[in-house]
Order: C-alpha cells, then structure tokens, then sequence
C-alpha cells in the first residue's frame, strides 16, 4: 500500500484549512475578487468565506483519511469532487450577499 496519495490529500487538506482560518480570522486579501469598495460587511465576508474554505478542507482531510484503508472508488471520488463543487458554489452564491448593490 502506497502512503503517496494520503500525504497529498492531507497536505492539500492543511494548506487550504490554513487559508480558511487565515480568512476565517478576518484577513479578507485572500478572497478572489475582493474589493473593499463594494464590500458592505468585511467580517461576515471573512467569517462566511473561512468556514467554506475549512469545509472543503475537512472534505479533502476526511478523503485522504479514507485513502489511507482503502482505494477510493469512482464513486467516492464522485462524492467528493460532487461536495467541493457545491461548496464551491454555494460561496460564489452567497458572497453575493456582502456587495453593495446599485452604482
């Protein structure tokens, strides 16, 4: 058995939980698209975004724990890939929220 797909996935898993709490913590620098003239509430974007970003990164840990008893299958893959997408989604949706709207 093979350790090499464990150590990515959970070295994956770490950097992105580090990026999730540095936002998390209120540093909003990481977020894609951030522009503090359109921003109404910077706490709740930081807050709202750092929690997605743990999320996939529990995700990600949770998969390569797995890895490490057995070989996924496509259909675990599929799970996975399948939440990280909605997850995905549902911050690029509800990032909407904290911008300010009209001209």
């Amino acid at each position: 058995m093979t350790l090499v797909l464990p150590v990515v996935l959970l070295s994956s898993a770490a950097v992105t939980a580090l990026f999730g709490w540095v936002v998390y913590r209120g540093d909003p620098t990481l977020v894609a698209g951030y522009d503090p003239e359109r921003v109404t509430d910077e706490a709740g974007l930081t807050r709202f975004v750092g929690r997605g970003t743990l999320l996939v990164a529990a995700l990600t840990a949770a998969l390569g724990v797995l890895t490490l008893f057995t070989t996924p299958d496509l259909l675990t893959v599929g799970v996975y890939t399948g939440a990280v997408l909605l997850v995905s989604a549902w911050l690029v949706v509800g990032t909407k929220r904290f911008e300010k709207r009209g001209p």
